[in-house]
């Protein structure tokens, strides 16, 4: 059945179409995608024994192109809009030799973006493409000349201008021209075929000797491929040059995991002769597989992958693209994991909440790129609400209870106290705020009234005694309370936005990224630094600090980035020193 389908899509797909190129869009299992110039082909034929069951595609290049058809997941057409693609004009062609031919055409219109490449392309069948022999005549709109060449003696070819932008393809009318008889005062050449030299990628090094010129000059010469097939200069070839002699040639933009066949050529007016031929094996894309999808919250999610194998060549690198669209790609969002085989895992940070997302593993060899399989998961649905309150030492403080179960105060700590009614020392002296052991508190500044909204400073001491700056049933949060609380509000980024509240005097303008979703309304309460002597100017106030317990670590938003930086993979957490004053909020127990 799976095969029934695909037959029927590609004879669907053979539309007259003279403008533009149709292609045909084989999406792959492992992610990738051949696409096929519609006109390009001859026929498809489905191997059912032996299995795996093969579509060979027969091209009228001579190539043949074999996909599996398990490994098929669907077939696309791409039908250019025929308005947005240039207009282009072919020019008579005249033949020169038995070998030669001079051609070119005309840009009459770029359509709706700039050429980028423009020439003729020949074949022995009509309807040439670019899929089949071309040449490269620059760019831009007007009239370009083609040297089309190297040809075979008495044979008819089609040939038609082409011109691409960025939308597609499009070609003149198509002309045929037969080439001249073979010269009878000479000979073929003799060539030989240099031994094909290939290390990874998708490029191989070829070349060959022209031996002797048979009589006549050596009009080009070079290398031609073919997949499936003995190649000719019908095929896929480069051109090194003329004359007799030794010489070297690149063969670009070979498929993966494919077998071609190389071999030299030398052409005169006699013809075209050709050394024997070898075989070329190119390496294999990698093969990685999209693990699982864990730990989802309102705005984030872990997902792992493994690279089962490099297909022989190195993984340069891994990780996990996703999207909101079903087939994430590297054009989408990333975040990378290093090189290597094996497993890896990833947490994406800064989705949005109560959406659905679309992710998989990459892997990058110097042959190209490969996808797991997708995994879909929706992010948890974001809930914050106002709490219950607290009133502690004579100040009634606002609270916000989230779905994950915490409620903080979304106000900053203004106690003069201990839970147990000790008092907390007010120091406003630098040299003794630098030099105490022991709690203690300060305005912003000095000043009092910089207190609401802002709240108090505390050292390192006062939040880590065991009295608790916090009201009985409320404690200083650790590290996990707050990486609990930035989880589920999606990540640093968002976190940092949903987290702030605008307006305030010292977050610094434009505060673009301040929305306070989440009601926890970060305010810049300030800084005392520790470590060396405090100023008491307290000169970073576009910042909010919040003290984490059981260490003198502090959590920092700043203004318009991220915690700590605007990377997302950097630490939540800062260190500061046990003279450092720094704002507090209180969770419940």
């Amino acid at each position: 059945m799976k095969a029934y389908i695909l037959f029927s899509a590609i004879t669907l797909g053979f539309v007259n179409h003279s403008h533009s190129q149709i292609l045909e869009v084989t999406h792959q299992s492992n992610g990738t995608t051949i696409s096929v110039p519609i006109e390009s082909i001859d026929s498809v034929k489905f191997q059912l024994v032996p299995p795996p069951i093969l579509k060979n595609i027969y091209q009228n290049n001579g190539n043949i192109l074999g996909v599996a058809v398990d490994d098929v997941d669907s077939i696309t057409y791409f039908l250019p809009n025929t308005a947005d693609l240039p207009i282009v004009s072919t020019s008579l062609t005249t033949v020169l030799s038995p070998t030669t031919a001079f051609g070119g055409g005309v840009v009459i219109s770029a359509g709706s973006s700039p050429i980028i490449q423009r020439g003729v392309c020949w074949s022995t069948s009509q309807n040439p493409t670019i899929a089949n022999n071309f040449t490269n005549d620059g760019v831009g709109t007007g009239s370009f000349a083609s040297s089309i060449f190297p040809l075979q003696p008495s044979t008819t070819y089609y040939i038609r201008a082409f011109a691409v932008n960025s939308l597609g393809t499009a070609y003149g009318d198509q002309f045929s021209i037969t080439t001249f008889s073979a010269s009878l005062t000479g000979s073929l050449p003799t060539v030989s075929t240099s031994t094909v030299i290939y290390n990874d990628g998708l490029t191989a090094n070829c070349g060959g000797e022209v031996t002797t010129d048979g009589g006549l000059a050596v009009l080009s010469r070079g290398v031609c491929w073919a997949i499936g097939t003995t190649p000719t200069i019908n095929n896929s070839f480069t051109v090194s040059g003329s004359g007799a002699g030794s010489y070297s040639s690149t063969l670009t933009n070979l498929l993966p995991n494919t077998n071609y066949f190389v071999r030299a050529f030398a052409t005169n007016d006699a013809g075209t002769a050709y050394g024997i031929t070898y075989s070329l094996m190119t390496n294999a894309l990698p093969i990685v597989i999209t693990e699982s999808v864990s730990s989802v919250t309102t705005g984030s999610a872990n997902v792992s992958g493994t690279v089962q194998s490099s297909a022989t060549s190195p993984i340069i690198a891994r990780g996990i693209c996703w999207s909101l669209n079903p087939s994430p790609t590297l054009s989408d969002n990333i975040i990378s994991s290093g090189s290597g085989n094996g497993t890896f895992n990833k947490n994406i940070l800064g989705l949005l909440n109560s959406t659905t997302c679309f992710a998989r593993a990459y892997a990058t060899s110097s042959v190209g790129t490969s996808y797991g399989n997708v995994i879909s998961f929706t992010t948890n649905t974001f809930s914050a609400s106002p709490g219950s309150g607290i009133t502690f030492d004579g100040y009634t403080y606002e609270t916000v209870l989230y779905g994950n179960g915490q409620e903080w105060m979304s106000e900053n700590l203004r106690t003069t106290q201990y839970a147990n009614g000790d008092p907390i020392p007010n120091v406003q002296d630098g040299a003794i705020w630098y030099n105490l052991s022991t709690g203690a508190w300060s305005n912003y500044a000095n000043d009092s009234q910089f207190e609401i909204p802002y709240g108090k400073l505390y050292n390192g001491a006062a939040v880590n005694d065991s009295r608790n700056v916090c009201p009985s049933g409320w404690h200083v949060p650790n590290s996990i309370d707050f990486t609990n609380l930035v989880n589920y509000l999606g990540g640093q980024l968002v976190a940092n936005s949903k987290m702030r509240i605008t307006g305030t005097q010292f977050w610094g303008t434009p505060n673009t990224y301040a929305t306070n979703e989440s009601l926890f309304s970060a305010m810049p309460g300030g800084l005392i630094q520790g470590g060396t002597f405090p100023s008491t100017s307290f000169s970073m106030g576009g910042q909010a600090n919040f003290w984490v317990s059981g260490s003198y670590l502090v959590l920092r938003l700043l203004n318009n980035y991220s915690f700590v930086s605007s990377d997302p993979l950097a630490p939540m957490f800062s260190v500061e020193y046990i003279n450092g004053g720094c704002s507090v909020r209180c969770i419940k127990d």
